[in-house]
C-alpha cells in the first residue's frame, strides 16, 4: 500500500500533504494533527496519524528518513519556556518524538535522523496567524541513503497557543 493510500482520510482533510519531488519523497504533516500546542509528545491522534505510515517507513531500507521541526516566530511562553527555552529547542524536540515513536514501531533507527530547524526556515510570512500557521509544520522526506543526501521530518509550532508539523525531506549536502 503507497502512503498516499494509508494517508487518504488526512490527505483529503487537508491535514498531510504528499509530494513526489524527483529526488525524494515529502510527507508534510499540519502541526495539530500530531502535537498538542506547546507540546513535543505526540498524542494520540498523531501517533495514530504516523503509525498509518509506519508499514510503508518500515521497509525503506537503503534510504533514510529525516524528521524536522519548525516552528513560527512567536516566542515560546512563559509556561512552557523552562522546558522549551526558545522555538529551536521546541522543534528538534519534535523531530526526536517522531524519531523515537518510528523506531518504536519498526522503523529502523540506523536509517533516522531528526532536526530542529525552529523559525529559521519559514514557507510563509510570520506576521499573519495563517502565515504563522502554515510555518507551524512537520515534514518528512524519504531518500536512497548516501553521502551526499539525506531525508528529514519534522516541523513544529513555538508558543503555548501554537502547534508543530513533521516533514519528511531529502536534502543535499
Amino acid at each position: 500500500m503507497t502512503l498516499s493510500r494509508q494517508l487518504q482520510a488526512e490527505v483529503t482533510a487537508d491535514q498531510v500533504q504528499i509530494k513526489q519531488l524527483s529526488d525524494r519523497l515529502v510527507v508534510t504533516f499540519v502541526d495539530e494533527v500530531l502535537f498538542a500546542p506547546g507540546s513535543a509528545e505526540l498524542h494520540a491522534n498523531g501517533r495514530s496519524t504516523i503509525g498509518k505510515a509506519v508499514p510503508t517507513l518500515a521497509t525503506l531500507g537503503g534510504h533514510w528518513i529525516s524528521v524536522q521541526g519548525y516552528t513560527d516566530s512567536e516566542p515560546i511562553g512563559p509556561a512552557l519556556r523552562h522546558r522549551y527555552p526558545t522555538n529551536w529547542d521546541l522543534s528538534a524536540a519534535r523531530a526526536v518524538e517522531v524519531v523515537r515513536y518510528l523506531q518504536s514501531q519498526g522503523v529502523d533507527p540506523g536509517n533516522l535522523v531528526a532536526a530542529g530547524y525552529g523559525q529559521y526556515q519559514p514557507v510563509a510570512p510570520n506576521d499573519t496567524a495563517q502565515g504563522r500557521a502554515r510555518n507551524r509544520r512537520s515534514t518528512s522526506s524519504c531518500v536512497r541513503n548516501s553521502r551526499d543526501c539525506f531525508a528529514v521530518v519534522g516541523q513544529s509550532g513555538a508558543g503555548e497557543g501554537n502547534h508543530g508539523n513533521s516533514d519528511l525531506t531529502r536534502k543535499e549536502s
